[in-house]
């Protein structure tokens, strides 16, 4: 049995909770080559290869493992111009309806749960314990952070961070680049690009 190479870049934080999700669904670490641009950092117990994007990866498997969408999104262009295939990364004890629709290269975290009818863009993050409830779509290079809330029927912009414990109301859309801060809750439909906070969500003007 050919054992495929699994090319994940990004050795922080969030790159930790994809390698994670990968030994838990059974990947053998040995197979995880971790790219990472910055010197000297280490994971799964041994020295990160360098640099992110590499000719080497082409014709092979690879996961953005970063949290920010900008980026996530630049890396996940470049890795498939140089011929690399992407990657999802779904933990064993996330919840998904069979007829949900997953992009590409995304992260389904530990006790995510998609619902019937949604539908998740490519390189999106649905972080830990996260619910997206039935015929919602989240566009691409997303990031639902943990506990977020999306009701039922939500369209998401690209781009789009929603964060920790937020709350947004069925049936609203949000714009691309938009950002959600923790905790806030979502009433009315957001058409704009900004950051939007509080309980109920505002824009936050600087």
């Amino acid at each position: 049995m050919v054992i495929e190479t699994i090319h994940l870049i990004g050795a922080g934080g969030h790159g930790r909770v994809v390698a994670d999700a990968l030994v838990a669904a059974g990947v053998d670490t040995a197979t995880i080559v971790v790219r990472d641009g910055r010197a000297g950092l280490t994971m799964l117990a041994r020295p990160v290869a360098t640099p992110e994007i590499d000719a080497i990866m082409a014709g092979q498997r690879f996961h953005v493992a970063i949290g920010l969408g900008t980026i996530r999104a630049r890396l996940h262009m470049a890795a498939l111009a140089v011929g690399a295939r992407p990657f999802r990364v779904v933990h064993p004890s996330a919840i998904i309806a069979p007829d949900a629709v997953l992009g590409d290269g995304l992260l389904v975290a530990a006790g995510a749960v998609i619902a019937t009818g949604a539908t998740i863009g490519h390189g999106t993050i649905i972080n830990h314990g996260a619910v997206v409830d039935h015929d919602c779509r989240v566009g691409a290079f997303c990031h639902i952070a943990p506990n977020a809330a999306l009701g039922g029927a939500i369209r998401v912009g690209d781009r789009v961070m929603i964060g920790a414990g937020a709350v947004l109301l069925p049936g609203i859309t949000i714009a691309d680049d938009v950002t959600i801060g923790a905790g806030a809750v979502v009433l009315y439909p957001i058409g704009e690009q900004g950051t939007w906070v509080g309980n109920p969500a505002r824009r936050l003007t600087t």
